[in-house]
């Protein structure tokens, strides 16, 4: 599903830098109930996803919101790093609970992601909007291939789901 949405985002970008105002996949632009229950189904998914595989629920949010909700890059990913918060908290206390979590790790990583995120965000503040998808499109279709190239992986430390 990844490459598929990266490669549907690069095209849409090449599309708009050669051809102007026109979108391969310019959203379905959903209003009223519609939208409201689309962001719900979107929102459970990249949940269930986030929490069973630990993946950010941007991977799904991002493309959902501008191939489907028809917004901008900049303006899914803004609400996706919102987003984010309350699922990641949600998550990440199953997972303490279940002993899933290096707190000192996580301390480290958390401190180099908040200055990673600030610096991000001015760069996709600084960035056109078609620069920003044909990056992100880039990106889900080189992290979706790789992980079908993945080798299986063993579980090296004990976890409640191992034991």
């Amino acid at each position: 599903m990844a490459v598929v949405a990266g490669v549907v985002m690069i095209g849409d970008s090449v599309v708009r830098a050669v051809a102007g105002d026109v979108h391969i996949a310019g959203g379905l632009h959903p209003s009223g109930i519609s939208l409201w229950l689309m962001a719900l189904a979107v929102g459970a998914i990249a949940g269930v996803l986030s929490g069973l595989l630990g993946i950010g629920g941007g991977a799904i949010m991002v493309p959902a919101m501008t191939l489907l909700m028809g917004m901008s890059q900049h303006l899914a990913q803004g609400t996706s790093l919102l987003v984010i918060i309350p699922t990641a908290i949600s998550g990440s206390i199953t997972h303490f609970r279940m002993g899933n979590i290096r707190l000192e790790t996580a301390a480290w990583l958390s401190g180099g992601g908040v200055v990673g995120a600030v610096a991000g965000a001015f760069l996709a503040l600084a960035s056109p909007d078609a620069i920003l998808r044909l990056l992100f499109g880039g990106y889900l279709a080189f992290t979706g291939a790789r992980m079908l190239q993945a080798p299986r992986t063993k579980v090296t430390q004990p976890t409640m789901a191992s034991q």
